[in-house]
């Protein structure tokens, strides 16, 4: 039997993440047909997420200033992964909260604790080829993009805060591909420019997917929503600091939806 072949998108957040596992999902019968597996991200991040949750950082000031407190999975959490991976098959998952949470890179460094998460990966891995996919993106827009990601899920901090804590996120994709090479040091590392995507997909998701590219279906049609306007940040940061983190979420996605016409986005 030939070696099999885990294949890792880790993202990075607002990178055409969501584009690429809609792609993903959408030739899963022909990836099984050719004795490959896409566990969908729906199927695949309840096992990282409580994998993550229970490593989770506790956080003791407002603007993400995090003491180092973490706690170690459940050995249950890392078995379940290892019984996803160690199936007779070539394996695809992807999914970016494996290099931390968006709103994580707001406490002065890209993905701070992308080490221990993935450290945590590395050992849900049998003895397979690994290789692991990643797009980077310009500082400028990634940040402006995290921010507002951020926002989506219920942080609080002002876009002046954001700006002065995202000063020191300059510079470090060398650092954490670095990291990732560290952490996996005999896998193969595809990286790629998020703005290069458009003339490069194809043969990512050629490589991702062990589809052929003349085979690959696409998605009709991307269902991805705009950044929130300048208008919905405002209004959102002066009603929902008093309100629980789950109802900011909803919050949010109400002022998007009520607010989305009436200023562009920043």
């Amino acid at each position: 039997m030939s070696a099999k072949t885990i294949r890792i998108h880790l993202g990075a957040h607002k990178t055409a993440s969501t584009y690429l596992q809609e792609t993903l999902a959408l030739n899963i019968n022909a990836r099984a047909a050719a004795g490959l597996v896409y566990t969908p991200r729906a199927d695949f991040r309840p096992f990282a997420s409580t994998m993550i949750n229970q490593r989770k950082v506790r956080q003791y000031s407002r603007f993400a200033k995090f003491k180092a407190r973490l706690f170690e999975p459940g050995a249950d959490v890392i078995a379940q992964m290892q019984e996803l991976f160690a199936i007779p098959y070539d394996v695809t998952v992807s999914e970016e909260n494996l290099l931390g949470e968006a709103q994580d890179c707001f406490a002065g460094a890209l993905y701070p604790h992308a080490a221990t998460y993935l450290n945590d990966l590395a050992k849900s891995l049998p003895d397979h080829s690994v290789e692991i996919f990643m797009a980077v993106r310009s500082y400028p827009t990634f940040l402006s993009s995290l921010y507002a990601e951020g926002l989506k899920n219920g942080m609080i901090l002002p876009p002046e805060k954001a700006r002065e804590m995202q000063e020191s996120i300059a510079g470090e994709w060398p650092r954490l591909i670095a990291l990732i090479r560290s952490i996996f040091p005999a896998a193969k590392i595809i990286v790629w420019r998020y703005e290069d995507f458009a003339r490069v997909q194809d043969d990512v998701l050629a490589r991702l997917s062990g589809v052929a590219r003349a085979d690959l279906a696409k998605p009709s049609e991307a269902d991805i929503l705009p950044s929130p306007s300048a208008l919905v940040i405002e209004t959102y940061l002066k009603e929902a600091p008093a309100m629980s983190r789950p109802a900011r979420r909803i919050h949010m996605r109400a002022l998007r939806a009520r607010l989305a016409h009436t200023a562009p986005s920043p």
